[in-house]
């Protein structure tokens, strides 16, 4: 993989397949990730979101979105979330968000009047753009719903360390 030197584009994915897949960095709320429209494109997004996501080497990064084909007639279009370890991620409020300034700022979906509909790991959901002056503010509708499970370790009667997992399913 080689990553361009103007910083938009990745030579070489794909073994072949494919020469140049052009993306985009967005940030919000204290995460970025990498944008990149994948329709009709077949490679191991595992792969390039660990290779991408490097922060020396790579473009770094909290992990790549990549904008897919919606398998769900309910939705538009479809959203896949890759970690900076390759492992694929549900849903992220932060991704998702970032994910619909990219599809709308390209024209790839134009969001209806109830807003854009996302096929994600985690079920179908829906953000609601608005503008605000020259700035597009985008709502995440629904209720989140947190999820979370609080291990104790305990050891003598006394807590040694309190391991809380919590995921933003947001299933209202």
């Amino acid at each position: 993989i080689y990553v361009g030197s103007n910083g938009s584009r990745i030579c070489g994915v794909g073994e072949g397949r494919l020469s140049t897949l052009y993306f985009a960095k967005l940030h919000a709320a204290g995460n970025d990730y990498i944008a990149l429209d994948g329709r009709g494109i077949d490679i191991d997004w595992s792969d390039l979101a660990i290779k991408m996501s490097r922060p020396v080497f790579g473009v770094g990064s909290d992990g790549i979105v990549v904008v897919q084909e919606s398998k769900s007639a309910a939705a538009q279009v479809r959203m896949r979330i890759f970690n900076p370890d390759g492992s694929e991620a549900e849903m992220s409020g932060n991704g998702i968000r970032l994910f619909a300034k990219f599809v709308i700022d390209r024209n790839i979906i134009t969001p209806s009047d109830t807003g854009l509909v996302v096929e994600t790991g985690g079920g179908v959901r829906t953000v609601v753009p608005r503008m605000g002056g020259d700035k597009m503010l985008l709502e995440l509708a629904g209720k989140p719903v947190i999820s979370y499970s609080l291990e104790l370790f305990q050891r003598l009667d006394r807590v040694s360390a309190i391991v809380v997992v919590a995921s933003d399913a947001n299933r209202g």
